[in-house]
């Protein structure tokens, strides 16, 4: 009997792990059958089934295509339809929305502007009092202190140079309105500017007008149911003064050929209630109907249709419309007034209201004298006047501070850089205006 030898394992043996695991393996195959278990939510469909999907796709596609040709035609001009109603209310509505919010604006700055003017007002008016009860108060001491005559009237004239001071502080009021637009409370109401013309700005600031003469005179002379004719009207100064001398009635006709100038002049025009009364012209005046080159000044009042002699550096010229001032007015209606401010180009005005002023022998004219125009324009003084002379005009200088005439003499006029004429003939009415014994 043999012995039996005792093995003892001295760590892992892989042959024994192997044949272990292939033994499990075995025993769950014999189990199932040979195969893995099958996962029934992922099984295919039967082939029956999916036939008779693909045969109902082949049947309707064709038909789907047929109707939807055939109602193509119809559904498409409504879809169009449809689109551009909605497109069109979502417009209106904007644009009522717009219109609504510029209306508010505009209401809004208007009760700024009424605070403003109230504020400055009151104020104006308590100095203005005060400056008169103090020289009324000087005025009795003067009466009582005879020795004291001399120091009292030189406070009076002081007190009156006061007062001239806090009138004009009434019109030292500007706002902006706009990247290149401002608005400036003048004499005659208030006015757009651009904000880039420093020259007229500081003017209008410092004294409340440009030409405080020219405008006493245009009062004067006008009347209720007029007819007015501003050729060269700049920012509307001049018109502005024409229509509250009218009081609303009558008739006037601006031209300014600058579109941005004449853009602010008719929305000072609209400001201040006069659309009704004024019509404005984007035209120079001339002696022809066409269009001509604009040569700009430093500010707006400048502007010319000759070449201007300047040092500074200036935009290029632009094309404007000419027109000719007897197309425009009706030969039925009376003219009473004509101003020509037109840097130089008087005498092309002139001829081109040959037809007006023939028709109306009480016809007046306002016209600027300056020896710089006449220089440039190539035409004496003499020859300039003799102009003028051919339709019976006789002239007289005006006043720059109170509108008053005073004649002259040619030399006179020569001396002047810039001065504004009266012209009227012999005997008219306009004279016996102008002069205040009418």
């Amino acid at each position: 009997m043999h012995a039996t030898k005792k093995i003892e394992r001295a760590g892992v043996d892989i042959r024994v792990a192997l044949s272990s695991k292939a033994k499990i393996l075995s025993t769950h195959l014999d189990a199932t059958g040979g195969h893995a278990p099958k996962n029934d939510a992922a099984a295919s469909p039967p082939a029956a089934a999916t036939g008779f999907d693909l045969a109902v796709k082949r049947t309707l596609r064709p038909l789907a295509r047929l109707l939807f040709k055939l109602i193509k035609p119809i559904l498409r001009p409504l879809a169009f339809r449809l689109r551009a109603h909605l497109h069109g209310t979502l417009q209106v509505e904007a644009q009522q929305l717009r219109q609504s919010l510029a209306e508010e604006l505009e209401a809004h700055k208007q009760l700024q502007l009424e605070a403003i003017e109230r504020l400055l007002t009151v104020h104006t008016t308590q100095l203005v009092q005060e400056i008169q009860a103090m020289r009324v108060a000087a005025r009795r001491t003067s009466s009582i202190a005879a020795p004291d005559v001399v120091m009292t009237e030189r406070v009076a004239v002081r007190l009156d140079r006061l007062e001239a001071q806090a009138q004009r502080a009434l019109y030292r009021l500007a706002v902006a309105c706009g990247p290149d637009e401002l608005m400036l409370r003048t004499a005659v109401g208030y006015v757009l500017c651009q904000a880039s013309d420093y020259a007229l700005i500081s003017s209008l600031l410092e004294n409340g007008e440009l030409e405080p003469g020219t405008r006493m005179l245009i009062q004067k002379l006008l009347r209720p149911g007029d007819t007015f004719v501003d050729a060269g009207a700049n920012i509307g100064m001049h018109t502005l003064a024409a229509a509250r001398a009218m009081q609303g009635t009558g008739r006037i006709v601006a031209f300014e050929p600058h579109p941005v100038t004449h853009d602010l002049l008719r929305k000072s025009i609209w400001m201040n209630g006069f659309s009704d009364l004024v019509e404005t012209r984007q035209a120079a005046v001339s002696d022809r109907a066409g269009a001509e080159h604009l040569y700009l000044g430093s500010t707006s009042g400048h502007h010319s249709l000759y070449p201007l002699e300047l040092k500074l550096t200036v935009p290029p010229p632009l094309e404007v419309p000419l027109l000719r001032i007897d197309d425009i007015l009706d030969e039925s209606g009376k003219v009473d007034l004509m101003k020509f401010d037109v840097e130089g180009a008087e005498l092309e005005a002139l001829r081109g209201a040959k037809a007006t002023i023939e028709r109306n022998p009480g016809l007046a004219l306002i016209v600027e004298f300056g020896i710089s125009h006449l220089r440039r324009t190539g035409h004496g003084t003499a020859q300039w006047l003799g102009e003028f002379e051919k339709f019976g005009f006789a002239f007289s200088v005006i006043d720059p501070s109170d509108g008053t005439l005073r004649d002259a003499s040619v030399e006179e006029l020569e001396s002047n850089v810039s001065v504004n004429l009266f012209l009227a003939r012999p005997g008219a009415m306009a004279w016996h205006r102008a002069r205040g014994t009418a």
